[in-house]
């Protein structure tokens, strides 16, 4: 018993260890950067979602975390972000409200675990998420939304032909295939929005859960200006991940 405890106990510091190298493989360490560069990236392009007071040691402490992730920094900055969102609350957006859950779900396993994998957070966050691509999809089940002539799932759906010019111009010439497109959009964004919600409640799909929800964030975010919201996209990628 003896020699197996300090086994446990030796790979836990060994773990510990790699996580606070700076070429740490671990899943954690991987997860840190993810979370680090999506700060930063807000940091510059939405600096209206952080208190004046916060911006700094919230730069600082992501940079930080990019360079060395380590258990205390990754626990300081998640504390900090949060602060800085929920003093900025209630002008922030519904997706800071999603970023928050999982953020909380990663503090409260890093405190019940001393391991580079944490046990419970990926089984919490695939359930939030899960719960929140099914609450989008289902919301959604409206005459505004699936009415096609006001919906915006036409307009996100049409613009994204515009990266693709040859079909945008054989569509054009085709103005009944175009209205046939836009009918059937808003019932196919609530389909993907569902299935994604389907596949990540479950272990042994969730894997293409992510997968499917990455190719959909990546269109929306592909969708040329004004109607792309490549913002949100990255949100919903550093979650995903």
């Amino acid at each position: 018993a003896a020699e197996r405890e300090a086994a446990v106990l030796g790979s836990a510091s060994t773990a510990t260890l790699r996580m606070n190298s700076p070429t740490s493989p671990t899943p954690l360490a991987a997860a840190s950067r993810i979370w680090a560069a999506h700060s930063l990236l807000q940091l510059y392009v939405q600096q209206f979602l952080f208190p004046d007071s916060w911006r700094p040691p919230l730069c600082l402490l992501s940079c930080a975390l990019m360079l060395t992730p380590s258990r205390p920094l990754l626990a300081a900055a998640l504390i900090a972000r949060n602060a800085a969102r929920y003093t900025q609350m209630p002008f922030v957006w519904d997706s800071e409200f999603w970023c928050a859950l999982t953020d909380a779900s990663v503090l409260c396993s890093l405190c019940l675990s001393q391991r580079s994998r944490l046990p419970c957070v990926g089984r919490w966050c695939r359930a939030q998420l899960a719960l929140c691509y099914a609450a989008s999809g289902f919301f959604k089940l409206n005459e505004a939304f699936l009415d096609s002539r006001v919906s915006c799932a036409p307009i996100f759906g049409l613009s994204l032909l515009e990266r693709v010019p040859p079909l945008a111009t054989a569509l054009k010439a085709a103005p009944g295939a175009v209205g046939v497109l836009a009918a059937l959009m808003p019932p196919a964004v609530i389909a993907v929005e569902l299935w994604i919600a389907a596949l990540l409640a479950r272990d042994r799909w969730s894997s293409r859960g992510v997968l499917l929800a990455l190719i959909f964030h990546a269109a929306i975010a592909l969708t040329p200006p004004p109607n792309g919201v490549p913002t949100f996209s990255c949100v919903a990628a550093s979650r995903l991940a």
